[in-house]
């Protein structure tokens, strides 16, 4: 009995002193060190998924269950994402040097407002880490990047080169030993509405791995390749085709939306061998919305219409009408 109660109070302690356990988080400016809190933002920990973030409006506390290593977001992001260790009950509290250009809030797909010490950025600016090694560091007007916005890494070595221009602006990313990773540019990017961009993704070894174009009617072109530099796959506005790296097709999928209903893409997936052989046809629907975004990837399909096996050139089996809502377990996609 005694150790019953012992657990029960070790329990008791440890919910209570949960409750206790709160975190709020102040900003200090880069310029002037003033103080002042900051609302929007969140906390997860460490190695988890789980958010925390203030539950009361225009309040800068967030209340935590338990002890442990944090990692901050803000809202809208920084360059740093800190990582705070909470070890005792109470409020603690974490103040953020703010950096010396901040990335602000935009509206809509226009581009993000940059500011210093709390006014509109404008003219040369430079940010550096604690270490003293430059952060950022561009030329700016009225907010907006004037030429050229370049983030760096600790090590010294580029980050990000933002490069803007009259109707496009252009961003490069690299990785912490200098190899290009993407090439982003945005069409037009100070308007409200959104107008295209492309994107190109390399190797380690500069070859291109994938050019992709997204139009202001929300078409998708896609050409994509082998390390070796052979075409891998080609995706047109109705239209891709998959290729073996011999060159041979892979897979080929077309699709129209359905007259009826504009949401819904009637899709068609044929498979071939690498002797090119039809192995497999698919017919299949995808109901796409805001939160689900056009696939060909057929295990998000809302409907299976059939799906057809091919052997030397003849059916060796066929399921029809499988809803995936309802029996998406039935149905496993080799």
């Amino acid at each position: 009995m005694k150790i019953f109660y012992l657990f029960i109070s070790i329990v008791l302690a440890n919910v209570c002193l949960g409750q206790n356990i709160k975190f709020q988080l102040r900003a200090i400016q880069s310029c002037n060190n003033v103080e002042d809190t900051i609302l929007y933002y969140h906390l997860i920990e460490v190695g988890a998924t789980h958010k925390f973030e203030p539950e009361e409006l225009f309040s800068s506390v967030t209340k935590l269950t338990h002890f442990g290593k944090y990692r901050i977001f803000f809202n809208p992001p920084m360059q740093d994402t800190p990582i705070v260790n909470i070890t005792d009950t109470g409020l603690t509290i974490y103040k953020y040097k703010e950096p010396n250009i901040i990335i602000g809030c935009c509206a809509g797909d226009a581009s993000p407002v940059y500011t210093s010490c709390g006014k509109l950025a404008d003219g040369f600016l430079e940010d550096f880490y604690p270490t003293g090694q430059v952060r950022q560091r561009g030329s700016f007007r009225k907010g907006q990047i004037h030429d050229t916005l370049v983030r760096y890494y600790k090590n010294g070595g580029i980050n990000t080169r933002i490069n803007a221009y009259t109707t496009k602006e252009q961003v490069e990313e690299f990785d912490t030993v200098g190899h290009k990773l993407r090439v982003t540019g945005y069409i037009n990017p100070g308007s409200m509405y959104f107008y295209g961009c492309d994107t190109t993704l390399y190797y380690e070894t500069g070859r291109a791995k994938l050019n992709k174009t997204i139009t202001a009617e929300g078409f998708i072109y896609i050409d994509e390749y082998y390390p070796s530099g052979h075409l891998k796959a080609l995706q047109g506005r109705n239209s891709r085709v998959d290729y073996f790296e011999t060159g041979d097709k892979k897979a080929e999928y077309s699709w129209l939306a359905d007259p009826e209903f504009r949401d819904d893409f009637d899709i068609t997936k044929i498979v071939y061998d690498a002797k090119g052989h039809k192995t497999r046809e698919i017919k299949y629907t995808f109901h796409e919305e805001f939160w689900h975004p056009f696939s060909l990837d057929v295990s998000k399909a809302s409907f299976i219409e059939s799906d057809i096996h091919y052997k030397n050139g003849k059916q060796i089996s066929i399921i029809k009408d499988i809803d995936m809502d309802k029996d998406k377990a039935k149905y496993h996609e080799e």
